[in-house]
């Protein structure tokens, strides 16, 4: 006999009368996967607001509904459910995250000992013992209790069911015990880590709950008994403790070896080094990295156009550090072969840590598990490839002009929302808008707008109506992509639904360029709340009450709706958004890369410049690379691109300082390779102008010798 596991969703399935409860569900895919398997005489267990209902399948209607007769009710809590030996906890949590989905468990349960448990409230307990004490509570323990023990380190050993004196270790649930041969110590650091980075809803509760057990032993104590099956499940069984599973509990980094346009990297190998090239940067962070840290070179690029990689040339640890801010002793790994990531987001700068579990598997481990590929999520049966993107929900990329940013967004981001067959295009899921100082509230979200009378009629017949923003617009998008026809319906619907229909849908992305230029307080208004990941439609603390001002309706943001915009510091520092806007999003920040410009001389020169700019006005004001990526396709190009694009954007930051600003490219030139060029050929065509001049005065002062 088969059982049926759900969660109640509308409290009238049930009629006390005749003893029935009909479970509906139109979900064809649940149908297909789940209910197909249900035969006439097996057992469900449906659960809702404290209760149990039991009885077993009668009819089956397609599609549509199943029947259970003969209906028993436990008055029940889910944690108390799982806490009755006869439903085999475990087992249970692990298939659905304890019965948070309907699903068929195929294993035996009998049932006449599960109504004797439920009317009797004999319920299993749940501890942790020092394993060199369990003979002392003899008294305590009764048979099927789950007993975890651990060492005289406080380091989890092992656990099984209490049995006449003995622990019957659980043997098909080892693979699940996740903090075995971990102290509490490592346990609490893992939770503390990823509670910083807030990836894990549930862990500032299951660190408080670490910290209560390491306190009860540290006082001496050699028992420890949980409160509710949840708790011991959440610490035992927790998926964020298998991700560090493999993971030594260290400090990660990833390098960079480019100095003035050569790779560094056979050197730093040879000589068991790793060294800062900047003298005025990433000081403090150098300075920060401890003994035993695990470091890699690491060289981000793109390929096909569109997909950011990163190529991982050597690893190794970290054995001395000196605190200069620049040297690192290292031991590399020897006969290290090279291989490549499929991410390369977060880590442009020189030293960057690496925080995130399945980077740190990817980078240090080699195993590359980053991107969701799970055929029944992504090849549907007509060959439709669906991608999902492990971005984060809310975005900014940032840096000075002509860094790659929209570029960014075009070629490595979009393409992370395109539906594919047969390399053909079949949709997007995404749109794309540019900011502007005039953009306001009404364009994002809602607001009422004037309507131009139709033609033939008078003119004086003005009238109004409210339209829907962009943004508006994009969450409808989102939420239909889960199989909604409306956000009101979304809202309308139970949040454990909005839950498992929202995190299992295909994703949506709004792109903002020049994020910036705009007002963004005023654009954002009330979505200042309902951005943040645990405030929106379908994650824990979901906001659904939110009205919006105009129409007053009902508004939430969906959790599969991303927000990616670019920012640059040109116009507006960081340092200047609105804070409660800053903290709601992550800061990707991009700087000039002299390595994409092709012209080694272009590339000796771009350096140079900004060298003198970021002394002169800081890295906000820095050169793009993009201006001179094509400055050596024919001769003139790098006097177009000066003329029209680098000097034009000098003269803004040195606004009425033309001769401070003709003094820093002339020291630019001076200092790179172009000097030699340039003053060799005495090109009449170069830099017209500004640089012509420059270049004319290195030709005839004897300096270029």
């Amino acid at each position: 006999m088969q059982n049926f596991f759900a969660k109640i969703t509308v409290l009238n399935q049930y009629d006390p009368t005749t003893s029935t409860l009909t479970w509906q569900d139109p979900t064809p895919e649940r149908w297909d996967k789940v209910y197909s398997k249900l035969q006439l005489g097996d057992r469900g267990f449906i659960l809702g607001n404290g209760v149990v209902y039991s009885g077993v399948v009668s009819t089956v209607v397609d599609h549509d509904s199943i029947a259970f007769s003969g209906i028993e009710t436990f008055n029940l809590r889910a944690d108390r459910f799982l806490s009755i030996n006869a439903v085999y906890p475990e087992l249970n949590a692990q298939l659905k995250g304890a019965i948070g989905q309907p699903y068929i468990f195929e294993d035996d349960i009998n049932f006449d000992a599960f109504r004797q448990a439920a009317q009797t409230r004999d319920f299993i307990n749940f501890y942790i013992v020092k394993s060199d004490a369990v003979n002392n509570y003899a008294a305590t323990f009764k048979n099927n209790d789950r007993i975890i023990t651990i060492d005289e380190n406080l380091v989890f050993e092992n656990f099984g069911i209490y049995c006449n004196g003995n622990i019957t270790p659980i043997l098909q649930d080892q693979a699940f015990f996740n903090v075995k041969g971990k102290s509490l110590y490592d346990v609490i650091q893992i939770f503390e880590e990823v509670s910083a980075r807030r990836t894990n809803r549930n862990s500032s509760s299951n660190l408080r709950l670490l910290n209560h057990i390491l306190e009860n032993f540290e006082n001496g104590n050699a028992l420890f008994q949980f409160t509710s099956f949840a708790g011991y499940y959440n610490i035992i069984h927790n998926k964020t403790a298998l991700l560090y599973s493999k993971i030594q509990l260290s400090n990660y980094y990833a390098v960079g070896a480019y100095w003035d346009g050569e790779d560094q990297t056979k050197r730093f190998v040879e000589n068991s080094i790793w060294q800062n090239g900047y003298d005025d940067k990433f000081l403090e962070i150098v300075n920060s990295v401890p003994l035993g840290s695990k470091i890699a070179i690491k060289a981000p690029h793109v390929e096909n156009r569109k997909d950011a990689v990163m190529t991982i040339k050597a690893r190794g640890e970290v054995i001395s550090n000196p605190k200069d801010g620049k040297n690192l002793e290292i031991v590399w790994e020897k006969d290290f072969k090279p291989f490549k990531v499929p991410f390369s987001g977060g880590y442009r700068d020189t030293i960057s840590r690496v925080t995130k579990p399945d980077h740190i598997q990817a980078i240090f481990f080699n195993n590359i598990d980053i991107y969701d590929t799970e055929g029944d999520d992504n090849d549907n049966d007509d060959g439709v490839v669906v991608t999902k993107a492990l971005l984060p929900l809310n975005q900014i990329l940032y840096g000075p002009p002509g860094t790659g940013k929209t570029y960014k967004l075009q070629h490595e981001y979009q393409p992370l929302f395109v539906d594919m067959k047969d390399d053909k295009v079949l949709r997007k899921r995404f749109d794309f808008i540019t900011f502007h100082s005039n953009y306001s509230y009404e364009d994002f979200i809602e607001g009422i707008k004037p309507v131009l009378a139709e033609e033939g009629k008078d003119s004086s017949d003005l009238r109004f109506r409210r339209e829907q923003g962009l943004f508006y617009k994009a969450c409808v998008k989102a939420v239909q992509l889960a199989g909604y026809v409306s956000l009101e319906e979304c809202l309308a619907d139970t949040p454990e639904n909005r839950k498992e229909k929202l995190n299992n849908a295909p994703q949506y992305a709004i792109f903002i360029d020049e994020i910036n230029r705009a007002n963004i307080s005023r654009v954002f208004g009330e979505l200042i709340t309902l951005i943040e990941e645990d405030k929106r439609l379908g994650a824990r603390y979901e906001v659904t009450d939110t009205l919006l001002p105009s129409s007053k309706k009902s508004f939430g943001v969906p959790c599969n709706l991303h927000i990616i915009g670019t920012m640059n510091t040109a116009d507006k520092s960081i340092a200047l958004l609105d804070i409660a806007l800053r903290r709601r999003f992550e800061f990707v920040q991009l700087l000039p890369d002299a390595e994409k410009v092709n012209d080694p001389t272009h590339r000796s020169f771009l350096r140079e410049l900004n060298k003198l700019v970021h002394q002169k006005k800081g890295e906000d004001f820095l050169i793009g690379h993009s201006y001179f990526m094509s400055s050596a396709e024919t001769p003139l190009d790098l006097v177009k691109a000066m003329q029209y694009k680098v000097l034009p954007l000098l003269s803004e930051y040195f606004y009425r300082r033309e001769k401070e600003m003709l003094e820093l490219v002339t020291e630019a030139l001076h200092n790179s390779d172009l000097r030699k060029q340039y003053a060799a050929e005495q090109d009449p065509n170069g830099f017209k102008k500004i640089i012509f001049s420059i270049s004319k005065n290195i030709a005839t002062d004897g300096s270029s010798n």
